[in-house]
């Protein structure tokens, strides 16, 4: 009896295989209904981001409508030309306006060349606009007209498909969207400006010069003083010396042989009655670095030559591209002979360019400077890296040339014709008259081979020869000479180097 009862404890166990595959079932079953879970929360935040997508796009088309922009074909044009003039494909000229490849495209047809997106899609705001129909218009036409599509002309109008448009009706082409406020206008005028103690600078009403950095040495000879806007490619720098007794005396010892070198070039010196003063050029094409400045002389029988590093740091000149199409080669615009007029201009500009520029007469520099103009607008910053992309059409196909770069090596400044010109320094006027390239020109030595340089002036003011001072009017601008419209290019160049004209405006000259 007692075995059976063993026995029968022993039949009542589970089989271990079968709970297994019992739980691997129930495992899978809640892995799924978690899946399912899972896409279907997926499911309901995608249609959430959808939707809130959805809304936005309406909002933004109930505040914007796209109107087409229309073109009308001219004699000689192409798909190509008329894609390239307003910036879009030839892909998309066909598509807007159903135009099969190899199809002619006449002379006087009116084809769509883009789309503008305008304010107010269907709602009109500001002052309706109304156009009186005409015998012989259609809907479709008045939209071109006005460059509206022919499905917000019918909505603005009421306009259904089929409807008789009877000549006489006014119809709503559009509204006057309500201007924004102007900015205020830049005032015009001058004012002197107290940089330092002994340092005045005439300045247009909307501008300040920025403070010049100071490198400042000191040894027993001499305390050197530099300045500069910045310490950068194409930057001005003016230079103070202060000579020093080495020995322990209160006596003032004088320097002889005294001189500066910088970058191979000696440094003029003007002697003053603080010590000694010079303008140095960093040049806008220099390599960044320290470059050292070589001071030598003697005093009380000691011969000195001492060596100071200046540094050169990089300058991010802008880039600009310009297009030129020179003709094809032959054509009448290259086969045309030079004007012997225009030759022997240019020939006698550049003899007295040549004169000009090799003076070399003591310094003239004061301790008053001025802003070549009452108004301070940069329309073009200096050395602006111009590349010319030169090209000439040939079985209307664009052919392009080898292009090539060139700095502007001045400064554009707004002016319109016959606006007041300065002189930035006192000095001489060592040309004033028209030129081929720079038209009436004016350049003004002031000593040592600095001098300044005022291009495209409607008129003169002053003569060859005649001492000037900073601030004075010497001309107008204007647009003579090569220029695409009325501005002052202004140049300032120290010893051959031509660097920004307003870098010398923040310089405690004495």
């Amino acid at each position: 009896m007692h075995n059976t009862s063993i026995n029968t404890d022993l039949t009542r166990r589970p089989n271990t295989s079968t709970y297994l595959a019992q739980l691997d079932k129930r495992a899978f079953l809640f892995g799924r209904a978690f899946v399912i879970l899972a896409l279907l929360l997926s499911a309901l935040i995608l249609q959430t981001a959808i939707a809130s997508q959805t809304s936005q796009l309406d909002a933004r088309n109930a505040k914007y409508q796209y109107r087409p922009i229309y073109h009308k074909v001219r004699s000689g044009e192409y798909l190509g030309k008329i894609a390239s003039r307003y910036k879009t494909t030839i892909t998309k000229l066909r598509h807007w306006n159903k135009l099969k490849p190899g199809s002619v495209l006449p002379a006087g047809r009116v084809i769509q060349v883009g789309v503008k997106r305008v304010t107010a899609a269907g709602k009109l705001s500001g002052s309706k606009r109304y156009y009186t129909v005409r015998k012989g218009d259609s809907l479709s036409s008045i939209a071109r007209r006005h460059r509206i599509s022919l499905a917000t002309l019918r909505k603005w109008n009421g306009f259904k498909k089929g409807q008789v448009l009877p000549a006489g009706k006014r119809l709503v082409v559009g509204f006057t969207q309500s201007k924004k406020k102007a900015a205020p206008p830049i005032k015009k005028g001058t004012r002197w400006l107290a940089i330092t103690s002994h340092t005045k600078v005439k300045l247009p009403l909307n501008y300040n010069p920025p403070k010049a950095q100071l490198l400042d040495f000191n040894n027993k000879y001499y305390n050197l003083r530099l300045f500069a806007e910045s310490f950068r490619q194409g930057k001005a720098v003016y230079l103070e010396l202060l000579p020093r007794n080495p020995l322990p005396t209160r006596s003032v010892a004088e320097h002889s042989g005294l001189s500066i070198s910088f970058l191979g070039q000696s440094i003029p010196l003007t002697k003053t009655a603080y010590g000694y003063r010079a303008f140095l050029a960093l040049p806008p094409n220099k390599k960044p670095g320290q470059y050292p400045l070589i001071i030598q002389g003697q005093v009380v029988g000691q011969n000195y030559r001492i060596s100071h590093r200046i540094p050169i740091m990089d300058t991010k000149f802008p880039v600009s591209v310009w297009r030129q199409n020179v003709g094809a080669p032959g054509s009448k615009k290259n086969s045309k002979p030079p004007d012997p007029k225009i030759a022997a201009l240019i020939k006698k500009s550049t003899i007295k360019k040549n004169q000009v520029f090799r003076l070399r007469t003591n310094d003239k520099i004061g301790s008053r400077l001025a802003h070549p103009r009452d108004l301070h607008k940069v329309t073009s910053q200096f050395y602006t890296i111009r590349k010319y992309v030169r090209y000439y059409y040939e079985n209307k196909k664009r052919i392009y040339l080898k292009s090539f770069s060139r700095p502007h090596r001045g400064l554009d400044l707004r002016g319109r014709t016959g606006e007041p010109i300065y002189a930035m320094l006192d000095g001489t006027v060592a040309a004033a008259q028209r030129m081929f390239y720079e038209g009436n020109f004016t350049v003004i030595d002031h000593g040592n081979g600095i001098f300044t340089g005022y291009m495209h002036q409607s008129r003169l003011h002053v003569k060859e020869g005649e001492s000037v001072l900073a601030g004075q009017m010497i001309g107008q601008s204007g647009s003579t000479g090569m220029s695409t419209g009325p501005h002052l290019h202004m140049s300032l160049w120290i010893r051959g180097v031509a660097l920004d004209p307003l870098s010398i405006l923040c310089l405690p000259v004495r």
